[in-house]
């Protein structure tokens, strides 16, 4: 039984060095299973306080491409912010081309699918929300405009309730301990209904378009430009109305959503007026002090997507200069900052996305996992894209030309 002496093994490997431009090749559909403690990704920016954060450390080592397909929405979609992503119950669901789509998180597959062409008179859509194995989203223009709610698992219709619109556009619906709300209105406005379609109230607000509002126990807060209002969750009266004397109304469109921080903490941008001129106008990530009626303090800067928040700390996109922004809550000191590391990158395509020890987003070249202890590129994939993830651990890319899945645990 004494141990032989082996003068020398070969064992067969393969390194692959990969550089941002390097695209993972295969599918890995390994065993989904959910974290525990971490809600879905509901709506726009991952739950009703728009943060973009999922509370869970993942490891960029393990990240692997699970499986590619053609994106489900249209390119112009993805411009305005009306191709993300919502997920639950390993299904996920988005919308486009005149329809919503149900799909399994294993591989992809259709689970069903609902086509509005031929039953609203201007049958357009928009990104869709889910709870409690419901999905809610608007569609439709002018008199042909609806909040619809479906079953998760099988599509079937569970409520249609009428709006009133223009030619808006809405991001997700919001969806609050006390209903579901979501920008509308012939003159601009908020819709809230209760979960069996109900409406709620309907409140007065600018009209705009491309926004939702954010939700919390006490207030939904809606950021049309030019003011922030809170309106009580369930009666709709306005509970505060602050003043935004430095907005300019270009395009009438928002694109991106309020953002809440501590309590009585909101952060704001009119998204789109950063896209215009080649980012010439810019604009201002704003933090608004509910508790005390006025603004708290602005950073003047190019901010082209809603920031993400966790634990007393905003991450915000900034295209001039191209920076990734980390500043304080309390006064939005930069505490530190990261620039995307290729020669051609030139703008920020994505929200930020943060899990508790990364950021993530993509530029037009590629998605970028940022260290947020070191602030160094740790991960990087060719493809860029509205980002999700799900409890799943799945890491969406919803391109213009693909929808891409990254296993992240």
């Amino acid at each position: 039984n004494a141990r032989q002496p082996v003068p020398s093994a070969s064992v067969d490997y393969e390194i692959d060095v990969m550089s941002p431009s390097t695209e993972w090749l295969g599918n890995n559909l390994t065993t989904l299973e959910a974290w525990d403690g971490v809600a879905d990704w509901t709506t726009f920016q991952g739950n009703s306080a728009h943060t973009g954060h999922v509370p869970v450390d993942v490891d960029p080592n393990q990240f692997s491409t699970r499986w590619k397909i053609r994106a489900l929405a249209l390119s112009a979609n993805f411009y305005q912010n009306l191709s993300t992503i919502a997920a639950s119950d390993g299904q996920f669901f988005v919308a486009g081309e005149n329809k919503i789509y149900a799909r399994s998180e294993f591989d992809g597959r259709a689970v069903w699918s609902h086509n509005f062409t031929g039953l609203l008179q201007y049958p357009s859509v928009n990104p869709p929300a889910v709870s409690d194995g419901v999905v809610y989203m608007a569609a439709g223009q002018q008199d042909s405009t609806y909040l619809y709610a479906f079953n998760a698992g099988d599509g079937s219709l569970v409520f249609r309730s009428p709006m009133s619109s223009q030619w808006e556009h809405y991001l997700a619906p919001t969806v609050g301990e006390n209903g579901v709300y979501t920008n509308a209105g012939t003159y601009g406005g908020l819709y809230a209904f209760d979960r069996t379609g109900i409406q709620l109230y309907f409140a007065f607000m600018d009209q705009t378009s491309a926004w939702t509002p954010a939700v919390d126990s006490s207030g939904v807060y809606g950021y049309t430009g030019g003011v922030l209002q809170v309106a009580d969750p369930v009666s709709g009266a306005i509970l505060t109305s602050i003043n935004d004397p430095n907005f300019v109304n270009y395009t009438y469109e928002i694109g991106g959503s309020p953002v809440l921080g501590a309590p009585g903490s909101v952060f704001v941008a009119n998204y789109v007026n950063s896209l215009l001129n080649d980012g010439a106008i810019g604009n201002s990530l704003i933090n608004f002090d509910v508790a005390g009626g006025d603004i708290a303090w602005r950073k003047a800067g190019d901010y082209a997507s809603t920031p993400a928040y966790a634990d007393g700390v905003v991450y915000a996109a900034n295209e001039l200069p191209l920076r990734l922004e980390a500043r304080t809550e309390a006064d939005g000191a930069l505490l530190w900052s990261w620039t995307p590391p290729q020669a051609g990158d030139e703008d920020f395509e994505s929200e930020v996305l943060l899990t508790d020890n990364l950021a993530f987003v993509s530029t037009n070249l590629a998605t970028y996992a940022i260290d947020l202890d070191t602030h160094l590129t740790v991960w990087s994939y060719p493809q860029t894209g509205r980002l999700a993830l799900s409890r799943s651990g799945i890491l969406y890319l919803q391109g213009t030309e693909a929808l891409t899945a990254i296993n992240v645990k």
